[in-house]
């Protein structure tokens, strides 16, 4: 069918190309997470409304197994009012935890607060120990399909605001040229605790549209790298042979503070430069000048070459690539580039993806909050 074709593109799901699929049930999924408890825990719906709304979750990751949910939750604290903290226990060793946990703020801003201000910050009692904070990616999205074609968006959204609570949105996929419903659309709730209840509700066998038992799923957003937000660096393809750090410098000094340059050398002659390096600015907006002025059409050249420029991506954490939590992007265009320093490139404009990097994803199937 041309249509369902038409909704998995857009964001059903279904892609054939979860990267996830060969992780066990107990692995974290990092950041994207269909429920807002754990599995295997009761669900009490209550009062969907009185938790936290959607954008309230971040990730923490690199906690010490021997702290308590105590010390993570006075650490949360910090930035904001906590609705809710959630760290699992290691079954093997119920004393320690897994590594990671949840924390839920009762207001955005003290989510946003937690990610400027926690991030890489050290947890008390465990000197040397920075942990690491990411926005947590907690759906809060439904699919709806097999909908009437004669309903219009204003009649359908009165009869499921009726029914279910926490609907904030609706987005009635309509034909171009008619105007008329083509059946499928997307609800956005409040939180996901009120899109977890509103799916469970609608998947009722007596849950009818106009007589039509309708589909009802997660809606899976596109792909997302959480730990991009973080990068202050860009990557520079298409080097001259002769470069070195203070030409790079005098380049793109007009942007910001540069904290160093990283270039690479081949592995297999240590005299010769890889033919990309990484500028490091001291703040992420400086680095993203330089892009939104190469993506405007500004060319910048070094020895008569016209440079390759774009956003560097952050390399996984050790302990969490061992995990098993990376996904290995196409090699491609002149890009090049394998791990290093922490950072791996693309190829920039007209220069194609490059290199063998990891993307963060963030898909978590156990948590709390919204």
């Amino acid at each position: 069918m041309a249509e369902e074709s038409e909704m998995l593109d857009y964001g059903h799901g279904g892609d054939g190309q979860d990267m996830h699929d060969d992780l066990g049930e107990d692995q974290p999924r990092y950041g994207m997470r269909d429920h807002h408890h754990y599995q295997g825990e009761e669900h009490d719906d209550g009062d969907v409304l009185s938790q936290p709304p959607h954008g309230t979750e971040v990730f923490v990751s690199r906690i010490p197994r021997e702290a308590t949910d105590k010390q993570v939750r006075a650490f949360c604290e910090t930035a904001g009012d906590v609705f809710d903290v959630r760290m699992p226990r290691n079954p093997d060793s119920p004393s320690q935890n897994k590594g990671f946990a949840f924390c839920v703020y009762a207001t955005k801003e003290g989510a946003d607060e937690a990610l400027m201000t926690l991030n890489q910050q050290e947890l008390p009692d465990f000197p040397g120990r920075r942990l690491v904070i990411v926005k947590s990616e907690v759906k809060n999205k439904l699919f709806i399909g097999n909908l009437p074609r004669n309903i219009s968006k204003d009649a359908l959204l009165m009869l499921l605001e009726e029914q279910v609570k926490g609907v904030l949105g609706l987005e009635l996929m309509v034909d171009k040229e008619t105007g008329m419903s083509r059946g499928f659309g997307f609800l956005e709730f409040y939180n996901n605790a009120a899109a977890d209840a509103a799916r469970k509700y609608m998947l009722r066998p007596d849950f009818r549209i106009h007589d039509r038992e309708i589909t009802v799923t997660w809606a899976e957003p596109k792909k997302q790298d959480p730990f991009q937000e973080q990068v202050k660096s860009i990557y520079v393809g298409n080097l001259p042979d002769i470069v070195d750090e203070h030409k790079l410098k005098d380049l793109f000094s007009a942007y910001g503070h540069i904290t160093h340059v990283t270039l690479l050398r081949q592995p297999d002659d240590p005299n010769k430069l890889r033919g990309y390096a990484f500028v490091h600015f001291t703040e992420r907006p400086m680095a993203l000048r330089v892009l939104t002025d190469a993506e405007s059409g500004k060319e910048f050249e070094m020895d008569g070459k016209q440079l390759m420029i774009n956003m560097a991506r952050p390399q996984i954490p050790r302990e969490l690539y061992q995990q098993g939590y990376h996904h290995n992007w196409h090699h491609g265009g002149s890009g090049g580039g394998d791990f290093n320093d922490g950072f791996s490139g693309f190829g920039g404009r007209g220069g194609g993806y490059g290199g063998n990097f990891s993307r963060w994803v963030a898909v978590v199937h156990v948590g709390c909050g919204s």
